[in-house]
């Protein structure tokens, strides 16, 4: 007989026929042997009727799909619908008041009594129009010119113009002609050598 099929007949002898919580694990442990396959001689010999679980349809919150609930707390077929769900219960969508992008943010984090702005830039510039703040840079290609003097014009022109640091001159010459509204002509002779710019055809600011 094998000696699985001992240890537990003996201990159902014993106990007239009842096998306890825990009893197949120890039984594993001694014998060296994994707890499904002492399950398993249980079953053979009669000793355990296996308990299935019955299966239990649920409805998904998300897509309407009828399917078999793994758990009690499941509201979801699939790992699609679950993020889906997790957008709309901690996400919203929100307009910026500036520029109209759409960008989705923590629904704890929006204020409804507040004006949304999608970056410090859209604030910067609601900030500006609420306090009458004046305009350091030109909106337009005509008044850009008008202030630096030029066709043509260097950082450091643009620096002395606009009452700017060097530093946040070169910033805003790299970020115009990232954007291809101006193009380096050629380089000013001395010794920085600083790129000459100019607007490029049809530039608008």
């Amino acid at each position: 007989m094998n000696p699985i099929d001992k240890k537990l007949l003996a201990i159902t002898n014993l106990l007239d026929g009842f096998l306890p919580n825990g009893v197949m694990a120890i039984i594993a442990k001694q014998c060296k042997v994994s707890g499904e396959r002492v399950r398993q001689r249980a079953e053979a010999i009669g000793l355990v009727t296996p308990q299935k679980r019955k299966d239990v349809l649920f409805k998904c919150v998300v897509c309407g799909k009828m399917d078999v609930q793994r758990n009690e707390d499941q509201k979801t077929c699939s790992i699609t619908c679950t993020r889906i769900r997790t957008k709309e219960k901690y996400f919203i969508y929100k307009t910026c008041c500036i520029c109209g992008k759409v960008k989705n943010i923590y629904r704890s984090k929006f204020d409804p009594t507040k004006p949304f702005y999608c970056s410090k830039v859209c604030y910067g510039v609601s900030f500006g129009r609420i306090n009458g703040r004046s305009r350091k840079y030109p909106q337009t290609k005509e008044e850009f010119l008008a202030k630096v003097g030029s066709e043509t014009f260097t950082s450091r022109m643009v620096s002395e113009s606009f009452g700017i640091t060097f530093a946040s001159a070169i910033g805003l010459m790299w970020q115009m002609k990232n954007k291809h509204i101006i193009h380096a002509v050629g380089r000013k002779e001395g010794s920085g050598k600083s790129f000459i710019y100019a607007f490029t055809e049809n530039a608008v600011l």
